[in-house]
C-alpha cells in the first residue's frame, strides 16, 4: 500500500513532509532523494516513519531521511532494552509489540525540564548489522543501532558520534517489573450499598440509588484489580492517606475530597481525578501565618472534589473518612493482593506526602540520614498507628526495603486537651536499602522529592559499584600482599585512591 501523506518538493533532491501533516510533529521531515527515487520510497509507509520521528522530544530543526530509506528504516534499541512506563513499571521493548497502543511511557519534557508521559505512536522492528553497546561510569548498559540518538549536554547525539568520556543523560529510577493484575473483584455494587446503609441511605431512596448510578456511569462498578482506572485510584488513595482528606459536610451530607500540596504536584493529582471521570475544582491559593504572633507567612495551595459517589467508593476501599488522627485504620487488605507495581503506586503517592526527602548526614557527606515516615495519632490509638506503620513495613519488604523500628517521639496537647503522639517508621539507611527504596518505590505527586531521589539513586549506584570493585580487589590482593610480608597499614595505603567513596 503506497503512502498517501503530504509531500512537498523543495528542489531536485529534497522533499518535505510539512509540520502540520500530523498533530504533535515538532519539526518538518525532509527526505533526500531524486524524483525517480521518491516514487519508489512512497510505495510503502517509509515516509510515515519520518513523520513519527518528528514527534520525538529533543528533535531539532528537521527529521531527516537518506535516499536508502525503507519501511523499517530508523533508529532502534535491542528487544531486551527496558522501558519505564507512566505507572512506574518497566517492560522489555519487545513486550510492547502487542500492547503499545494501550501503554504510555515516561519521557522528558525539554520545555519544562520535567518528566512527563507520552503515548506510543508506532512499534517498528528492523534488523541491523551495526549494534553498539554503551556502558556508563555508573554501570548502566544499553544496546542500540548506530543512529539512535541520546541526550547529551550539547543536545541529541547519535550513538556513532559518541566517544569515551562523553556525558549522556540517564533516568536513575528503575521501577519494578510488570505483572498482569487479576480479574478478581475488589469492590462490588453490594459493597457500596452496605457503605451507603451505614450512612443512613436506605436502598430504594434517591440518595442511595443516585450514588450507584453515578459509579456505574463512570464504569467504576465492579472494580477489579485489572480495571483500567485502578492505577489512578491507587495513587489517589495513597495521597488521601497522606495530605488528602475526605468528609461529609452540610445538612445533606455532601461528600468532599480535599487535596493540599504544591501547584505542579496538585496539577498531576487533578489530571488523575479527571482520568477516573470526576471534575476537580481549580487550585486555590491563600497565605497563612506560621504562628499567631509571627509575621512570617506560608503560601498554601489546595483543591477539592465535590463528589459523594467518589467518597463512598474510597470509603468502601478502606480510606478513612474525617480526621485521620482520630480514626483507627490499617492498610486496606486488598492492597496486599495487588501486583508489585500497583503496590508501588499506592506507597509512592503516600511517600510523596509523608516520607522525608533524601538528606545527607551532617559531617558525613557520603551517607544519608535514615528516611522517616511520620504519622500522628491520639493517645488511645497509638497501637493502631503502630499497626498501620507495620503494614507499611510489610509491603516494603516486597521491594527488598528494610525498616529498623517504630519510635514514639513527641507528645502534643491540643487546646481542647486532646493528647496525640508523633509516631515514626524508621527505614534502614544502608546504601543497598536506600537504592531499593528510592529506585524501586520512589515518589509520586511530589516532583521535588522525586528529583532528589533520582540524584540519590544515581550517586548510590556509583558508590555501590565502587564498593563492589574494591571488595573484589581486596579479596584478590590482600592475601597476596600479606604473603609478601606487607603490614595491613601498608596494604591499605596501596589500595587507597583519591575517590573519597573508597577510602573506607
Amino acid at each position: 500500500m503506497s503512502w498517501q501523506g503530504k509531500l512537498n518538493k523543495i528542489d531536485d533532491y529534497r522533499w518535505m513532509i510539512p509540520k502540520d501533516y500530523k498533530p504533535g510533529m515538532r519539526v518538518p521531515g525532509i527526505i533526500y532523494a531524486t524524483e525517480k527515487m521518491i516514487k519508489q520510497i512512497v510505495q510503502d509507509q517509509a515516509p510515515e516513519q519520518v513523520a513519527n520521528v518528528a514527534h520525538l522530544p529533543g528533535i531539532v530543526k528537521y527529521s531527516l531521511a537518506m535516499p536508502d530509506i525503507h519501511w523499517g528504516y530508523g533508529f532502534c534499541l535491542t528487544g531486551d532494552a527496558k522501558v519505564l512506563t507512566k505507572f512506574g513499571y518497566c517492560r522489555n521493548i519487545k513486550e510492547f509489540e502487542d500492547v503499545f497502543q494501550k501503554e504510555s511511557l515516561k519521557c522528558m519534557d525539554f520545555d519544562s525540564l520535567k518528566t512527563t508521559d507520552t503515548n506510543i505512536l508506532k512499534f517498528l522492528k528492523l534488523k541491523s548489522n551495526h549494534i553498539y553497546k554503551i556502558t556508563t561510569k555508573t554501570g548502566y548498559e544499553i544496546e542500540a543501532t548506530e543512529d539512535h540518538p541520546f541526550l547529551t549536554p550539547y543536545g541529541m547525539r547519535q550513538v556513532k558520534d559518541l566517544r569515551i568520556n562523553n556525558r549522556i543523560a540517564i533516568y536513575p529510577f528503575q521501577g519494578v517489573p510488570y505483572e498482569k493484575p487479576s480479574k478478581e473483584v475488589i469492590i462490588s455494587e453490594k459493597d457500596i450499598r452496605e457503605v451507603l446503609k451505614k450512612h443512613g441511605r436506605e436502598t430504594g431512596t434517591y440518595a442511595h440509588e443516585i450514588i450507584i448510578r453515578k459509579l456505574k456511569k463512570r464504569k467504576l462498578l465492579p472494580l477489579t484489580y485489572d480495571h483500567c482506572k485502578m492505577p489512578y485510584i491507587l495513587k489517589i488513595a495513597g495521597f488521601l492517606f497522606g495530605d488528602g482528606s475526605m468528609n461529609f459536610i452540610g445538612k445533606r451530607g455532601d461528600g468532599i475530597l480535599h487535596f493540599a500540596g504544591k501547584p505542579w504536584d496538585l496539577e498531576q493529582v487533578r489530571m488523575d481525578i479527571k482520568e477516573i471521570g470526576y471534575t476537580p475544582s481549580p487550585i486555590h491559593h491563600f497565605r497563612r501565618k506560621a504562628l499567631k504572633e509571627s509575621k512570617v507567612f506560608f503560601d498554601c495551595y489546595s483543591f477539592y472534589v465535590n463528589a459523594s459517589s467518589l467518597v463512598f467508593l474510597f470509603e468502601a476501599l478502606g480510606v478513612p473518612v474525617g480526621s485521620k488522627v482520630d480514626k483507627p485504620y490499617r492498610i486496606p487488605s486488598w492492597i496486599f493482593k495487588t501486583p508489585l507495581w500497583q503496590k508501588r503506586l499506592f506507597l509512592a503517592a503516600l511517600f510523596g506526602c509523608e516520607l522525608r526527602m533524601p538528606h545527607r548526614r551532617l559531617n558525613r557527606r557520603g551517607y544519608f540520614n535514615a528516611p522517616v515516615l511520620p504519622m500522628a495519632k491520639r493517645e488511645k490509638l497509638i497501637k493502631n498507628g503502630e499497626e498501620f506503620l507495620k503494614d507499611i513495613a510489610k509491603v516494603l519488604e516486597e521491594f527488598e526495603v528494610k525498616t529498623i523500628y517504630i519510635s514514639k517521639r513527641r507528645r502534643h496537647i491540643s487546646k481542647k486537651g486532646n493528647i496525640s503522639w508523633s509516631l515514626e517508621l524508621i527505614i534502614s539507611p544502608t546504601p543497598e536499602n536506600l537504592y531499593n527504596l528510592w529506585g524501586k518505590v520512589g515518589f509520586e505527586y511530589n516532583s521535588e522529592r522525586q528529583f532528589m531521589a533520582n540524584v540519590a539513586v544515581h550517586y548510590l549506584k556509583y558508590k555501590l559499584n565502587i564498593l563492589r570493585e574494591k571488595r573484589e580487589v581486596i579479596e584478590e590482593k590482600v592475601p597476596e600482599l600479606l604473603n609478601r610480608g606487607l603490614s595491613y597499614k601498608k596494604i591499605a595505603d596501596q589500595l587507597a585512591c583519591s575517590n573519597p567513596i573508597t577510602r573506607r
